[in-house]
């Protein structure tokens, strides 16, 4: 159990505590998680060589976790930072966790563009435990290859083909392990080789919208699915790297914007229709009912069909209809006249449109 010291299972006191096996780290400049693994692209330079009086520092904060995921709070715990290549130094070489948290600062040894450097923590308490950190400097500017070229689709579907942006540095090489961010629509990830991070945006997009973070692979690839939103209108898909991010003067690190797509959607097939008015009329046999039959048509999500054809059916009484097909207009609505037969009493018309039909009614009465 985190926050407990570690004891033999023998003594009485119960088995081991679970200990860390890795520092999740985030680095507080850019806000977002510092991954693990080699050849991790952090600084993108427009120009070379860099500025000279361009110093650079990461503010680091890493969480201890074990391989449940939960925090090792055990007190006591330290980690030992050591420079791995790179050049650079750290503010401190050992750290106490606090809560199961270790911050520590980094700074940055030259940062000329194909250059790495890293870090390596490892912790006395735990001899099993050893994590590597890369950094790498990419030559910029950043470029994007993206597809489809465009795409549409209906309310509620997942699109076929996934979308897919590569990020190539200024040479034309693949960056892995950028973390890129899909804002829009109903966004469901697809890439098995690395894990995505789901977050809802709060920040420079509309609260709540759904975002999408993730990594891209060794091919410099980031792929997501598209499920459109159920209601009809265009949607937007848009990508931004949010690490590394791009220096383009010596103190200034701007927000890069990759590709993006306009996806018009459409409503879905015809599933209802609703009766707006002109039901539960009374007349006169062989007369004109004041009010027209009104229908609005709609797919599932209630969005309204334009051009649906809707069939005006007398079912009882004799009558006669206006027109035995309209269509719909740009609300979905569309009416009929509706003349009763000849007879006295209870007097029907139904109207359907694809699936749906529904079915209104009127009195016939002689006039005294």
């Amino acid at each position: 159990m985190a926050g407990l010291a570690a004891c033999g299972g023998g003594d009485g006191t119960g088995p081991p505590a679970e200990r860390f096996d890795r520092v999740q780290l985030e680095h507080q400049t850019y806000g977002s998680l510092l991954p693990t693994g080699p050849g991790i692209p952090l600084i993108l330079f427009d120009s070379t060589p860099v500025p000279a009086e361009f110093v650079s520092s990461l503010q680091l904060r890493g969480t201890l976790l074990t391989p449940a995921g939960t925090v090792d709070s055990t007190p006591g715990t330290t980690i030992t930072w050591g420079i791995l290549s790179g050049g650079g130094s750290l503010a401190t070489s050992t750290t106490e966790a606090v809560g199961g948290v270790v911050e520590n600062e980094w700074f940055l040894g030259p940062m000329t563009p194909g250059s790495v450097q890293g870090i390596v923590l490892t912790s006395p308490g735990v001899p099993t435990y050893q994590q590597t950190i890369r950094l790498r400097v990419y030559q910029g500017p950043m470029q994007f290859d993206s597809s489809p070229a465009d795409a549409a689709g209906s309310v509620g579907e997942t699109l076929p083909e996934p979308f897919v942006v590569r990020v190539l540095d200024g040479n034309g090489e693949p960056m892995p392990r950028v973390l890129v961010r899909f804002m829009g629509g109903t966004l469901a990830y697809e890439n098995p080789t690395v894990s995505a991070v789901y977050r809802t945006c709060n920040v420079s997009c509309t609260p709540g919208e759904p975002v999408v973070f993730s990594y891209t692979d060794a091919t410099g690839r980031a792929t997501v699915r598209l499920t459109l939103p159920t209601n009809a209108r265009t949607a937007g898909l848009d990508v931004q790297p949010e690490a590394p991010r791009q220096l383009e003067t010596s103190r200034f690190l701007s927000r890069i914007y990759g590709p993006s797509w306009t996806i018009p959607v459409a409503p879905g097939p015809t599933a209802q229709i609703v009766i707006q008015s002109g039901n539960n009329q009374a007349g006169s046999p062989g007369g004109t009912l004041a009010l027209p039959l009104l229908v609005t048509v709609a797919d599932r999500y209630g969005n309204p069909r334009v051009d649906e054809p809707v069939t005006w059916t007398v079912v009882t009484g004799g009558g006669s209809v206006g027109s035995p097909v309209t269509a719909t207009n740009t609300l979905g609505l569309t009416s009929n006249s509706w003349t009763l037969g000849p007879a006295a009493g209870s007097q029907t018309v139904s109207a359907t449109a694809g699936p749906a039909t529904v079915t209104f009614s009127a009195s016939a009465a002689a006039t005294p």
